[in-house]
């Protein structure tokens, strides 16, 4: 008796999570209408790391995912927790192409430079209403 109630058991939850999987999987929207397109990922940045510093400090920055054309500021955030636009040291200017990707060279101005020790910071990608979109760490030795 003992048995045959756990095989039912085991049967009422084998049928119970491949309808459950199957309700997951294939909406009605999707069985009617097909796959739908697929959503942009979320903006990503990559910083070639690690980054010497020496007399001629220059960081290459890379993003993708972001919206073609679109506006972007990227920011230092220092030792003392102080964001700084570095967009004046930046070429080319950071403009994603068609498929949402750019690359960039930061060359550290002789005031920031003086302020960058050795250590890891960050660099944040953003709007020009300052809405974070990327981050990455940066990490610079002597």
């Amino acid at each position: 008796m003992k048995r045959a109630m756990w095989g039912f058991t085991a049967v009422i939850f084998l049928i119970g999570g491949l309808a459950g999987c199957a309700h997951l999987c294939v909406s009605k929207d999707t069985a009617k209408e097909g796959p739908t397109s697929q959503t942009q990922p979320a903006p990503t940045l990559v910083v070639v790391n690690p980054v010497k510093l020496d007399k001629d400090v220059k960081v290459v920055i890379i993003g993708a995912g972001f919206q073609p054309g679109q506006e972007l500021f990227v920011l230092f955030k220092g030792h003392d927790g102080v964001l700084t636009n570095i967009g004046y040291a930046l070429k080319p200017d950071p403009v994603p192409n068609n498929q949402g990707a750019w690359t960039t060279t930061w060359t550290c101005g002789d005031h920031l430079r003086e302020d960058i020790r050795e250590g890891v910071y960050t660099l944040i990608v953003a709007t020009p209403d300052y809405r974070f979109l990327a981050l990455a760490p940066v990490a610079f030795y002597k």
